[in-house]
């Protein structure tokens, strides 16, 4: 979706608006937290009675994903609303502010249906 946005930007022919690192930075972090939760195996977030640091390393950084998919979609939002919806700018000018949005909640989504179909026991089959 970025992508898309910033080649429709450019090849408009009076932009109004340029594409900063502050339209990166969002999808950046985004996409930082999406691996960090992926990263994360559920059977470590429990524990044995033999891990004695494990759990709560597992659910500190899976609370700094979460934390970081969350500021990146908080971050997209407030960057279309600070540098676009602000300037009173058309949607064409403010369609990168727009596409940073849609790009953070799709990778937020993905991260969430991978967390949920993840099933503890993958490895019942020895594969």
């Amino acid at each position: 979706m970025f992508v898309d946005g910033l080649s429709f930007s450019f090849i408009l022919p009076d932009r109004k608006a340029y594409a900063g690192f502050e339209d990166w930075a969002p999808g950046i972090v985004t996409t930082l937290g999406m691996i960090i939760v992926s990263l994360i195996d559920k059977e470590a977030l429990k524990g044995t009675a033999f891990d004695e640091g494990i759990p709560w390393r597992a659910r500190l950084f899976l609370f700094m994903g979460f934390a970081m998919l969350a500021g990146g979609f908080a971050g997209s939002v407030s960057v279309l609303v600070v540098k676009y919806v602000m300037h009173d700018l058309e949607v064409i000018d403010s369609y990168i502010g727009i596409c940073t949005v849609v790009q953070c909640g799709l990778i937020m989504l993905s991260t969430a249906v991978l967390w949920v179909s993840q099933d503890v026991h993958d490895n019942e089959l020895g594969i």
